[in-house]
């Protein structure tokens, strides 16, 4: 259990906190969060189990404050061991670990000077306080690489990995998204990130980061553990390539199938399933009529149903190939192989071939393969894809996968574990997801766009960024947070940051386009990038405040 001490004050009283959680019989190691004051994380080191540290802000070299040539560059270096070493020793002492956690949003200006804001520095930064913990033969010591992007964080594990093999070192990993969101965004993007990582074997400990109370968080990250020991235990492929940062997907790429965005979205009309006559009702027609324009499926898959009826809301058809009526516009037919190899009456335009994972035959697919055609396999372990499809090919190929879920959590879960690697690394053009317990197609349509913006390979709503609560957070903002993920979804062009705190709230939200930051009891500051546009807004203001300045300066569209 991890608590926030910025202050001497927090740290004393952790003396308190622990010893009352012995008396009541828990005994869970506690862990102190230090910022900026290697003072407080002396003091906390000698009470509680555990140590976090933050690389970036942890010991800050005021005499210094221009440009970092080597020999200051080294000086620096020779500060921070001076500094660091008491802590170390105090840790062995009374037996403490450390966590050596660095974050993208807060690395120091001297490492962003030499390195940019990437993921060298990152790695960089880590690896400074492990070669100090390594001279003083202290290995109590965990590491984690946190960012808000899915993409960056498994990219500098990689890279952390890659080069303690290369300096002979062997810690473990702590393994989480930050400022991950809240709601099932949040959750879509935690297990996208966390279980990319798990299913290969990589991570020690977990941390699922949701900006709601933060007892929502462990039944998450343990449903994430679990779906992930499940999809490892069947895995028999390596997913990612042997660089790091050559993911094969990139987002918003276009052209495989007809100039539509890629990843594509395929869902199931809601009678599918449910009315299996031809006979379909009006009520059943309306409700193709989803959410919003920005997140409607790029198909509809109709069955065996007369798809005449379907055609509303401008949206492409696809239908058994014995139901298809090729005098139709906008309607695709989805053979069996079987259906595809002797028929000659084929769409000019699309068509689709569907088989499962067990009647894939390379040989035979690269025979029926031309632009004009569509793989979709269905998958009971989607990770077999890396044995089936290679990344660079000349088709599309959209995976399928069924679900009997009627939990909407562990719907999210299992369907972000099974596919957020598979899409960070290109191995799929498209994504259908189907259930057949009791949750509404909207539903399911949105996890599987959540699914596509998680891995950063097609945004359709706006990018939420927002911290979890701890104890620098000065107020319970979960309320504002809905409000501005609903009312500002629609333009997917922004990233849009709420940060629960002014000591590492500027730092973390640097790389989003606009910025919502507590400043006080229940007022905001609002920034444009990096520069504050707008001071002391009340919390019940914040929204309307936020998209008024969103509009002043031209990055409004209306849904």
């Amino acid at each position: 259990m991890r608590f926030a001490a910025p202050s001497q004050k927090d740290a004393e009283n952790l003396f308190n906190i622990k010893k009352e959680l012995r008396i009541r019989g828990y005994n869970t190691p506690l862990i102190a969060d230090i910022h900026f004051n290697p003072n407080i994380a002396e003091l906390a080191a000698q009470i509680v189990e555990k140590v976090r540290i933050n690389p970036g802000n942890f010991i800050i070299n005021k005499s210094i404050n221009s440009g970092y040539s080597d020999i200051i560059y080294k000086k620096e270096l020779d500060f921070i061991r001076k500094r660091f070493i008491p802590l170390l020793n105090i840790c062995k002492s009374y037996r403490t670990a450390i966590r050596i956690g660095v974050n993208h949003g807060s690395l120091c200006q001297r490492i962003i000077q030499r390195y940019g804001k990437t993921i060298h520095g990152m790695v960089e930064s880590a690896l400074e306080y492990l070669r100090i913990c390594i001279d003083e033969k202290f290995l109590d010591v965990v590491v984690s690489m946190k960012t808000s992007s899915t993409r960056n964080m498994i990219d500098a594990y990689f890279l952390l990995i890659a080069r303690m093999i290369q300096e002979g070192m062997n810690f473990p990993l702590h393994i989480g998204i930050t400022e991950a969101g809240w709601g099932i965004d949040g959750r879509i993007k935690s297990a996208v990130g966390i279980a990319s990582m798990l299913i290969h074997g990589i991570g020690d400990t977990i941390r699922v980061s949701l900006t709601e109370p933060p007892e929502n968080e462990i039944p998450v990250a343990k449903k994430i553990i679990k779906y992930s020991e499940d999809i490892k235990n069947n895995n028999k492929y390596w997913l990612f390539s042997d660089e790091c940062t050559s993911f094969g997907s990139k987002e918003d790429a276009t052209g495989k199938i007809f100039n539509l965005k890629t990843p594509v979205v395929i869902i199931d009309a809601p009678f599918v399933q449910k009315n299996k006559s031809k006979n379909i009702k009006k009520s059943q027609i309306d409700k193709l009529k989803f959410i919003s324009p920005f997140r409607k499926p790029d198909f509809i898959y109709t069955g065996n149903q007369n798809q005449s009826s379907c055609l509303t809301n401008d949206m492409h058809i696809i239908c058994n190939y014995k139901s298809w009526n090729f005098n139709l516009p906008k309607t695709y037919p989805l053979f069996k192989i079987s259906e595809y190899n002797i028929t000659k009456v084929k769409s000019d335009l699309l068509n689709f071939i569907f088989l499962h994972e067990k009647d894939f035959n390379k040989n035979e697919i690269k025979k029926i393969t031309k632009k004009n055609t569509v793989i979709v396999i269905e998958l009971d372990n989607p990770t077999d894809i890396a044995g089936i499809i290679p990344v660079n090919r000349d088709y599309a190929v959209i995976i399928k996968k069924e679900y009997s879920e009627n939990d909407s959590e562990i719907f999210v879960l299992k369907s972000a574990c099974d596919f957020g690697a598979i899409f960070l690394n290109g191995f799929a053009d498209g994504l259908w997801l189907t259930n057949k317990g009791n949750l509404e197609l909207k539903f399911i349509l949105q996890t599987a766009f959540g699914i596509l913006q998680a891995s950063e390979v097609r945004y359709t709503k706006a990018e939420l960024i927002s911290c979890p609560t701890c104890g620098r957070t000065l107020f319970d903002f979960t309320k504002e947070i809905t409000d501005i993920s609903n009312k500002t979804a629609h333009p997917a062009n922004l990233k849009i940051a709420v940060m629960g705190c002014i000591v590492n709230g500027p730092g973390e939200m640097s790389d989003a386009d606009y910025g919502c930051i507590i400043s006080g009891r229940n007022r905001f500051t609002i920034y444009k990038a990096k520069k504050i546009s707008k001071k002391n807004i009340h919390k019940d203001k914040i929204t309307d405040e936020l998209i008024k300045i969103i509009k002043e300066y031209g990055d409004w569209k209306e849904p």
